[in-house]
């Protein structure tokens, strides 16, 4: 069985729809299997469950989607 991880990214702003469709595009390329949006108020989290080893390309898909947006790895 492979390792899993997660990756939270926490917006500023409210989620849109060229976000969501962003992040399931990168679900149908990279080894994410389960996504979670969060809305608040005040801004929004994703939150990508993935395989361990598509950990760095995903990363570098992510900072180039959401540049200046606080990333967190579990």
């Amino acid at each position: 069985m492979s390792q899993t991880s997660s990756i939270k990214i926490t917006l500023n702003r409210k989620l849109a729809p060229a976000d969501e469709k962003a992040v399931d595009y990168l679900m149908s390329q990279w080894l994410v299997y389960d996504v979670r949006y969060e809305r608040h108020w005040s801004g929004s989290e994703i939150n990508l469950f993935h395989t361990e080893g598509a950990r760095r390309d995903l990363v570098r898909e992510l900072a180039a989607l959401f540049p200046g947006e606080k990333t967190i790895w579990m």
